[in-house]
């Protein structure tokens, strides 16, 4: 019952209904709070009772319910995200297949090395989620100074400003888990386990369904790239001149850095949350 009422919160399926609506109505600052804030007292409280309550119970019934809700995460979050128009909807079902995959570590034999694991894809995300909603937060429409809703209506930006426009299609190949970059290392290292110890279907299936939101991230680089010139009818300098870009530099900037250089210091920042969690216990 208590890790019941923890998975509701985190918004796994089926208990994910909630999350959808709630995120759309409180506007994308909140969005962004609610994310972040959820998922990091969420997880951690999920690893302390793991940790230092089910380990000296059975756990074979429970670990065969757990998969079965993470695959359904997985296909709920990833059908859902394939046929969003409104970018804060799909940020919420992105936010629900992310939930699923940090959840993984319940399902494990080795506790420490998956929990470390699903601490570092979770700083990940939060920094490649941080600095999309930061530049879709600085892009207002010049008419009337609202933000933009619908993914569409990025299609010129990389008219108006080819360095956000780079940034940008950087932050969202980060988030679908492409290599070079991080996210697709610790999407690749949380899955590793499961292919050492043999369980091969679970690794297959969560590869597989991961391959959808990757499909999704990549259909907004097409919109970035390739459909900036038609909206409504009207080339794309004319529309792009009612957008305007405004402040978060900072957190841009530190998020590109993240995301650009600290692969050169994998194995140090893995060690250290190892030592975090090996101390915390």
């Amino acid at each position: 019952l208590l890790v019941l009422g923890l998975i509701i919160k985190l918004g796994i399926a089926p208990f994910h209904g909630w999350l959808i609506d709630t995120y759309e109505g409180t506007g994308m600052m909140m969005t962004f709070f609610l994310t972040i804030t959820q998922k990091i007292v969420t997880i951690t409280v999920l690893i302390n009772l793991y940790m230092n309550i089910i380990t000296y119970i059975n756990m074979e019934v429970m670990n065969k319910a757990l998969i079965i809700l993470i695959m359904v995460t997985l296909i709920v979050g990833t059908l859902g995200s394939l046929r969003q128009q409104k970018l804060i909807r799909f940020i919420a079902y992105s936010a629900i297949v992310n939930s699923g995959l940090l959840i993984m570590f319940f399902v494990g034999n080795n506790i420490e090395e998956l929990v470390s694991y699903s601490i570092y894809y979770l700083i990940n995300y939060i920094i490649g989620l941080t600095v999309l909603i930061s530049i879709t937060l600085g892009m207002r429409r010049k008419i009337n100074g609202e933000n933009i809703e619908i993914l569409t209506e990025l299609r010129n930006i990389w008219i108006n400003n080819k360095t956000i426009g780079a940034i940008l299609i950087v932050v969202l190949i980060y988030l679908a888990g492409l290599p070079p970059f991080t996210n697709f290392i610790s999407k690749l290292i949380l899955i590793l386990p499961y292919i050492v110890e043999g369980r091969m279907y679970i690794a297959m299936i969560i590869l597989f369904l991961t391959v959808g939101v990757m499909i999704y991230y990549l259909n907004i680089v097409k919109i970035i790239l390739i459909d900036k010139k038609t909206y409504n009818g009207l080339d794309g300098k004319n529309i792009i001149e009612n957008y305007k870009l405004v402040s978060g530099g900072v957190v841009i900037s530190g998020g590109i850095m993240w995301i650009v250089y600290s692969q050169l210091f994998l194995d140090e920042i893995i060690n250290i949350i190892k030592i975090i969690v090996a101390v915390s216990q």
